[in-house]
C-alpha cells in the first residue's frame, strides 16, 4: 500500500477544488457536503480541468459542459445517456490531521491525461 498526502485536513472545507501532483499523475481533491475525495482530474465527456470546476453539495460540475458528477460514484446522468463513462473517484482518509489517497501496490492512480488526448 501506498499513501500519498494531499493536503492539510484543517485547510479543506465544502467547496475546496485543487488539483495535486503526486509524482507523473495527478489528481483533484474536492471536498462536497459529505467530506473530501480524490477525483480524476479530466473530465470524461470531453476533457475540462475538473480543478477549474465548481463544488455544489455533494456534486462537482464540469466547466467545459456543466456536467454535473457525484462525487461519491463519479455518476452523471448524461453519462449514460451520452455515452462517457462516469467519472473516476476514490476515498480519502483522515490520518493525524492530513489527507491521503491510499493505493493498493500495483494499482492504478487516475491517469494525468485524459485517454482522449491520447488519441
Amino acid at each position: 500500500m501506498a499513501l500519498y498526502k494531499l493536503e492539510e485536513a484543517d485547510l479543506v472545507s465544502e467547496g475546496y477544488l485543487k488539483q495535486i501532483s503526486l509524482g507523473e499523475k495527478s489528481v483533484v481533491l474536492a471536498c462536497g457536503a459529505s467530506g473530501p475525495r480524490a477525483v480524476e482530474p479530466y473530465c470524461p465527456h470531453a476533457g475540462g480541468s475538473m480543478a477549474a470546476g465548481k463544488v455544489i453539495g455533494d456534486r462537482l460540475r464540469c466547466p467545459m459542459h456543466g456536467y454535473m458528477f457525484d462525487l461519491r460514484t463519479g455518476y452523471c446522468p448524461r453519462a449514460s445517456r451520452e455515452g462517457f463513462q462516469p467519472l473516476r473517484t476514490a476515498e480519502v482518509k483522515n490520518l493525524d490531521g492530513c489527507l491521503y489517497l491510499e493505493v493498493r501496490d500495483g494499482a492504478d492512480i487516475f491517469e494525468a491525461i485524459h485517454p482522449a488526448a491520447l488519441k
